[in-house]
């Protein structure tokens, strides 16, 4: 899941918000298909920066399962038994391109309120 922001938020925002999400959701995953990469992994990190591991980013090749990560409109009508892209094709990249160009932005404002927390 990927949420996109109008403005740049700390680690702690991130992961509070992140922590909220998987809190208030009823979302059950079948552990042997899927895994959970928080983004950001913790509250603090261990060298005191505000700065995480790096993130996946849409159409990113995964090493381990050889298949691409990619962007879909609605998670309803999302087929677990077709889920995985192994090639990039130039019609999937214009679909991802205007989900992208699409998509709005909320603000740490929006996203604080709609999971009822105190920013």
């Amino acid at each position: 899941m990927w949420i996109l922001f109008n403005e740049t938020l700390s680690r702690q925002e991130g992961y509070i918000i992140l922590d909220q999400i998987i809190k208030q959701s009823s979302l059950k995953l079948d552990d042997s298909k899927f895994s959970l990469d928080k983004y950001p992994k913790s509250y603090k990190s261990t060298n005191n920066t505000d700065k995480g591991t790096g993130v996946k980013i849409p159409l990113s090749y995964h090493q381990k399962s050889k298949k691409y990560s990619y962007l879909f409109k609605i998670f309803n009508e999302l087929n677990i038994d077709n889920l995985y892209i192994e090639n990039l094709d130039k019609n999937l990249i214009n679909i991802q391109i205007q989900l992208l160009q699409n998509y709005k932005k909320l603000s740490k404002k929006e996203i604080f309120e709609k999971l009822n927390l105190s920013n």
